[in-house]
């Protein structure tokens, strides 16, 4: 059974790879999606989101004042955090 934590990285990942038109913002066939929709993919305030942007833990972009995230780079995010899962007996 998996823990709640990683059920939520496996929630997470399966709402980045989901590809709607609407998360295209230039058609370069990168997929970007709002500050709103990582924030909702994530389960967390959009507060929590703009603080990891103000501290530059999260990679963005910022075409015309608007906060973007590139689906891989959320990924990568997510992976490079995860945490091993403790043995019980």
């Amino acid at each position: 059974m998996l823990s709640n934590k990683e059920s939520k990285t496996n929630d997470a990942h399966r709402k980045l790879n989901k590809t709607t038109p609407s998360n295209h913002v230039i058609d370069t066939g990168l997929d970007f999606i709002s500050l709103q929709e990582a924030a909702e993919i994530f389960k967390v305030a959009k507060v929590s989101m703009y603080r990891l942007v103000e501290k530059r833990i999260l990679p963005f972009y910022k075409p015309f004042g608007k906060i973007l995230f590139k689906k891989q780079d959320l990924m990568q995010f997510t992976e490079e955090r995860r945490t091993e899962k403790i043995a019980t007996y």
